[in-house]
Order: structure tokens, then sequence, then C-alpha cells
């Protein structure tokens, strides 16, 4: 996304404001932002100190991440991940940071309303299983018979 107002530069930030009772989002690069005195909103998080930390704690391993090819020093240099990879493959230095700034490692938050969830495979699969002992037991055998057939459809799809 473009910034709003120079529609040149990327956006990076994202500003939302009460005005008049509405709430107004505008989305700025960091050069605009920095213009409308937008930069300042984090001063005294401890940023720098905390990937300099990272830095003195994690000395160069020559470990690089396969997806985008960055190094634990470029990512502390740069202050940005490479891409998602870099998260399962510099796990162990990145967490300590993550949880520190955001408190938590895990993602809490809303789900889309749309988006009906499904269980598990491994919870259906969990499922049938325990059906089909039950219909065994029973000795109910056709019942059993398509529970088996359903459980192999779902381990080894054609």
């Amino acid at each position: 996304m473009l910034c709003e107002r120079c529609s040149r530069n990327q956006a990076t930030t994202m500003l939302t404001q009460r005005v008049g009772g509405r709430t107004v989002t505008e989305h700025l690069c960091a050069e605009c932002a920095y213009k409308g005195g937008f930069s300042s909103l984090f001063n005294g998080f401890p940023f720098d100190q905390m990937v300099a930390n990272l830095a003195r704690t994690h000395r160069a391993s020559g470990k690089r991440c396969p997806g985008c090819g960055s190094s634990l020093e470029e990512i502390v240099e740069s202050g940005r991940i490479g891409c998602s990879e870099c998260y399962t493959v510099f796990r162990r230095e990145l967490m300590p940071t993550i949880e520190n700034i955001h408190g938590k490692a895990a993602h809490i938050g809303k789900r889309p309303l749309h988006r009906k969830e499904e269980p598990p495979k491994r919870l259906l699969l969990a499922q049938l299983r325990d059906d089909l002992q039950k219909a065994v037991q029973e000795e109910n055998y056709e019942k059993a018979a398509q529970l088996r057939d359903e459980i192999r459809g779902m381990a080894d799809p054609e």
C-alpha cells in the first residue's frame, strides 16, 4: 500500500485518530510520518537496547535462513526479519526479544467470523478410531467396515 500523503513510498505506519467524533485512519511512509511528527511515538521504548542485547547474547553463528538467506547478524543490524521462515530458523535467538516486546510469544487475537474452523485431521481420525472400536465391540460389523474405509480414506488420500 502506498503512503496516503505522498503516494510515492510504501506505507509503513498506520495512524488512527479520533477527529470530530469519527475514527480516521491514515497509512504513511516513514518519511511522511517523520515530517508529521509521528516518529517520536515510541520515544522511551528501548528498541535499540533490545537489539543490542540480542546481538551481545548471540555471537556470529554463520547460520542462514534457507528461505531468504538472512543471517541473525543481518536481522539484528537491520531490525527486520527477512521472511516467515526466519522465525523458525532463529526461533531460539528471537523468542526472548519477541516476548519482551509483545509480552507473549503466541498470537492471541480475533479470528474472522466468516471462516468456519474445522477440527484438526488428527482429532477427526482419533474420533473415528474410537467409533470403530466401539462398533467392533458391539459387533456392528457393517458400521465398523464403513468407519475403517473412512479412516483409510483420510490417512491415504488418492
